[in-house]
């Protein structure tokens, strides 16, 4: 028997919960994270993926934030699996650093999420 697909309010919940967990500062940029993708791809939406929080379309994942702190890294990762839209020519990022989410670093986030949740 197959698993049951959880709703979007499960997923936004596990998200949340997921998020929670998270020490400082990976705690605020995940949650930066959700509001910057709402704000640039509508669709995608929050979930956890291999006990990250991550965003998804149509049930494929596409973007996850994987914590510095958790994973005992220097820095963060906010990450994109073969499903986004990155692909650019024979070489693209699937990852990027994250040591702060501030402004200025939200503008190359929400530059990269238009083009990864690109329909």
């Amino acid at each position: 028997m197959a698993a049951k697909k959880p709703t979007t309010a499960e997923d936004l919940s596990a998200f949340e919960a997921m998020t929670d967990l998270l020490e400082e500062p990976d705690r605020t940029n995940a949650k930066t994270l959700l509001k910057l993708v709402a704000e640039v791809a509508p669709r995608a939406q929050p979930s956890t993926w291999y006990g990250m929080p991550a965003f998804k379309v149509d049930g494929r994942p596409i973007m996850f934030f994987q914590s510095g702190i958790k994973f005992k890294t220097r820095y963060s990762t906010l990450g994109f699996t073969h499903h986004s839209h990155l692909d650019d020519g024979s070489l693209w990022p699937t990852s990027f650093a994250i040591a702060n989410l501030d402004e200025a670093a939200s503008v190359t986030v929400r530059e990269v999420i238009a083009r990864a949740f690109a329909v």
